[in-house]
């Protein structure tokens, strides 16, 4: 069995992405993930940032650490609504 192609992989990560908001959701679990992938983060720039909870500004590297009150963005909340 060869490796998976870059199209195989990205439809993969997708799924088991899925998989794990859905499993989160049925057991009434938080979501998890870095801060630039919250709802609540705020691009202000090309590296400038800002936390839309707390209003405390973030560098990039911040921006790459876990986030304790993650929020999954709306379009995540409905993966396949608008697309």
């Amino acid at each position: 069995m060869g490796a998976l192609s870059p199209a195989d992989v990205r439809l993969a990560s997708q799924a088991l992405a899925m998989l794990l908001r859905s499993l989160q959701r049925g057991r009434g679990g938080r979501s998890f993930g870095v801060c630039a992938t919250c709802a609540l983060f705020d691009r202000l720039g090309p590296r400038s940032f800002r936390c839309g909870l707390t209003g405390e500004s973030l560098s990039p590297s911040d921006s790459r650490k876990i986030c304790r009150e993650h929020t999954l963005p709306e379009q995540d909340l409905n993966p396949g609504v608008g697309k």
